[in-house]
């Protein structure tokens, strides 16, 4: 009974074996603040080491060093194993020039001759400000925004926007951030028209800048005028291209605004249209656009009435839009497809052809009338 007790004892109560190993790391040899470029070192003590073939170091679970190895090819690590008393191994992992990459868990996994693992965690917290490039500001066509980018930045860096000169700020901006990389948009649609000379949005961060100019952006910006000739109107479309939202747009011809009947306009579209064609034979009309200071930008087209005009009198089956009783007495007007008419095309050729033979054969005839009286008159 007694040796049954024992036997649950030391089977319950006792921990393993492995669970008496310790697998500790040295965190007093790491800094809690580290800068880029400083050398760290990073040790792993295991006792009972005997028992434990293979010790590795482990970033964000990503294998590093195996033994005496370095997994990863890179310079700056270095290993190194010593045995300070019997059973006792210190593992240390030589970081030579600390990087934003080294920044993160790091895990010193000792694994027993059975496949069982003990090991320990620390984290590597590595100072770092974006790099000399960075902000970058940017045109995106695509949202119609402005963007700045930079690095994230440990700790985080904060991105601001304002205008120059005037120095206003609270520019309302999305940010989101992938892959380090932190994007700060702001929507064209709300950025205001410029009000002087250079007015520039900047974006601030981690003591640095960026801008772009206003003019910049409306330099970029695309401008169209599109006639299109019905039967019946004309219509003008005058068209700035997305990027640019709060534009200033007329249509006017030499200088003086055209009265037209306005169907729509948006933000960016203005349309006018016109009832009689007859009215602006002859106009050149041009599309205007002004933002802010900024001069203008013109887009200019010379309207050729007289094919709109002819439109207007017929149908697009070529008959005309009177009354269809009218039809007998406009039989012999020809229409733009020649056809309706009460002379073809080819028979006027064949009438011109005939003529020809007709005046051919009489000079035939004259001619053999001539050379029989000579010879009649002069007999051999």
């Amino acid at each position: 009974m007694s040796l049954f007790v024992l036997t649950i004892f030391l089977c319950c109560v006792v921990p393993s074996y492995q669970q008496l190993t310790d697998v500790k790391i040295t965190k007093n040899l790491i800094p809690s603040e580290l800068q880029e470029g400083e050398t760290v070192v990073l040790r792993c003590v295991v006792r009972n080491s005997e028992n434990y073939p293979v010790v590795a170091w482990f970033k964000d679970e990503e294998l590093v060093t195996n033994g005496s190895d370095v997994a990863r090819n890179n310079s700056v690590y270095f290993i190194k194993q010593s045995y300070p008393e019997p059973g006792k191994l210190n593992y240390e992992l030589n970081i030579t020039s600390v990087s934003r990459m080294d920044y993160g868990r790091w895990t010193c996994r000792a694994t027993a001759n059975d496949g069982s693992p003990v090991s320990e965690n620390v984290v590597v917290n590595v100072l770092y400000v974006p790099d000399d490039m960075y902000p970058v500001c940017q045109v995106d066509l695509v949202e119609a925004s402005l963007t700045c980018k930079t690095q994230e930045g440990n700790p985080r860096v904060q991105v601001a926007w304002s205008v120059e000169p005037s120095g206003r700020a609270r520019i309302r901006a999305r940010q989101s951030t992938s892959q380090g990389i932190i994007y700060s948009k702001v929507s064209l649609g709300g950025i205001g028209a410029p009000t002087v000379d250079n007015e520039r949005m900047v974006c601030q961060s981690s003591g640095r800048l960026c801008s772009i100019s206003k003019e910049y952006i409306y330099n970029m910006t695309s401008l169209s005028l599109l006639v299109v000739e019905t039967e019946n109107d004309v219509r003008f479309y005058c068209n700035v291209s997305d990027n640019m939202l709060q534009a200033e747009l007329t249509i006017y011809n030499d200088n003086v605004d055209v009265n037209g009947t306005q169907l729509s306009q948006d933000e960016n579209v203005k349309i006018l249209s016109f009832q009689n064609v007859k009215e602006i034979e002859g106009m050149n009309v041009k599309c205007k656009l002004q933002w802010g200071v900024l001069a203008y930008k013109i887009e200019e087209k010379q309207l050729d009435m007289q094919a709109a005009t002819q439109r207007s009198v017929t149908n697009g089956d070529g008959k005309s839009k009177q009354d269809n009783s009218d039809d007998a007495d406009k039989s012999n007007m020809p229409n733009e497809s020649g056809e309706g008419s009460s002379i073809s095309h080819h028979s006027k050729v064949w009438l011109v052809w005939l003529f020809l033979g007709i005046v051919l054969l009489f000079v035939i005839v004259v001619v053999i009338v001539y050379l029989y009286r000579k010879k009649k008159d002069n007999p051999v």
